[in-house]
């Protein structure tokens, strides 16, 4: 298993309002409706405990709401993934922010690894750069 990371970023809500906000994808429906198409999200769905959508060159991805630790960490699976994944969200509070960190998890191959990177490291950026836009 291979992890990438984001970049980290700060949201402008304190701790509780942005696990509140990211641990219940329906909360992300702005954010998807100003950014999805900005970003590589086809398809997009979102209910209270997953988001699907379908990426060129993976196709359909579903993550489901897997594992939580109010208010600092929250965890979604794929589910119908040609690779096994993992998209984790890290929050800590930094004064009347909160900083927050992307990190996904992917079974891959080592010999693949860098070709992967080339892909997801700039899509996990690209994901927490807009997110730093959440609340304003």
């Amino acid at each position: 298993m291979k992890t990438y990371h984001s970049k980290v970023f700060s949201l402008k809500k304190d701790i509780d309002q942005a696990y509140t906000l990211l641990s219940n994808p329906t909360n992300l429906k702005p954010f998807a409706d100003k950014y999805g198409d900005k970003i590589n999200l086809k398809d997009l769905t979102l209910t209270s405990d997953a988001l699907s959508f379908s990426l060129p060159g993976v196709g359909p991805v579903v993550f489901r709401l897997a594992e939580t630790e109010a208010p600092n960490y929250i965890k979604y699976k794929s589910e119908k993934s040609p690779v096994p994944m993992a998209l984790s969200v890290n929050l800590s509070k930094h004064q009347e922010k909160t900083d927050a960190q992307l990190s996904l998890d992917v079974e891959v191959p080592a010999f693949m690894s860098g070709m992967v990177e080339t892909v997801v490291k700039p899509l996990l950026d690209k994901v927490s750069g807009a997110a730093a836009e959440l609340g304003e």
